[in-house]
């Protein structure tokens, strides 16, 4: 991705927050996923979707509604020329827009919202969060959004590093910044969860990382880096996965004896 094309889709997604978030959100719709993480905890990775989770509390018309008024108003402001919005997928439980373009240089660009229907909110993992860009153009006011919490967004990276169904090393970026920036690991939710997914991920946590090669990280992260950031070098990358190895296993077995103490309280 060329710098103009990473500012223009950098403006849009602002635009597309700005948009959102104005409207009546009622608080049950919150962002998640790589803007969160550059919102939250300062994570300069370049990502083309806008990834979104609506509460089961409102039927899933009124956020499509949000969305689509979102990006009309959006596109007005010439950002993107000869756009076309399609959604490939819209069920109950998942709704994806894709909107395809030219931006005014003539280089393609293409942007995926996608909104995700499975839970509540919980009030304790959700935040209202200033979103940081480079491009603020056509804003009334910066850009503010609901996202998820610093602890929630923890949780939600250590959830997809140790997915059988996920390799992405992202997540292993994402996590060293996590690490560097939380100042007290998300036990309560890991420990929230069951005593055998817990156990699960210590298991695959290592062989996961492992599989997270340099020479992935070249070809997948690598080029959504900051300039100044591509330079970072295989010797850091051996560092950086081994730290977040050693700091996601402290906190995975911090957690299960966390379950363990609570279980023999209830025992007595």
């Amino acid at each position: 991705m060329n710098s103009e094309t990473h500012l223009i889709r950098d403006a849009l997604q602002m635009h597309l927050l700005h948009s959102i978030f104005r409207q009546n959100v009622k608080e049950a719709l919150a962002v998640k996923g790589g803007i969160a993480m550059k919102a939250v905890f300062g994570v300069d990775r370049a990502t083309k979707d806008i990834d979104l989770e609506a509460s089961l509390e409102f039927p899933v018309e009124m956020y499509r509604g949000i969305i689509d008024r979102a990006i009309k108003e959006s596109l007005k402001i010439g950002l993107l020329a000869n756009a076309v919005i399609s959604t490939p997928k819209s069920t109950e439980t998942t709704t994806r827009w894709k909107i395809n373009g030219v931006t005014p240089q003539g280089s393609p660009m293409n942007l995926t919202i996608e909104m995700s229907r499975r839970s509540q909110l919980p009030r304790d993992t959700v935040q209202w969060t200033d979103i940081p860009t480079k491009e603020n153009l056509a804003l009334s006011t910066p850009a503010k959004a609901l996202t998820y919490s610093p602890a929630a967004l923890a949780f939600s990276k250590i959830n997809c590093l140790t997915s059988e169904l996920r390799t992405a090393p992202r997540d292993l970026y994402d996590l060293s910044v996590i690490i560097k920036t939380m100042v007290e690991p998300p036990l309560e939710l890991l420990a929230s969860v069951q005593p055998e997914e817990l156990q699960r991920q210590l298991q695959v946590l290592w062989p996961k990382l492992e599989v997270m090669s340099w020479s992935l990280f070249q070809n997948e992260v690598l080029p959504s880096l900051p300039l100044e950031q591509q330079t970072l070098s295989q010797e850091t990358y051996e560092t950086m996965r081994l730290e977040v190895g050693t700091t996601i296993e402290r906190w995975l077995t911090l957690a299960v004896e966390a379950q363990q103490k609570k279980s023999n309280k209830v025992g007595l």
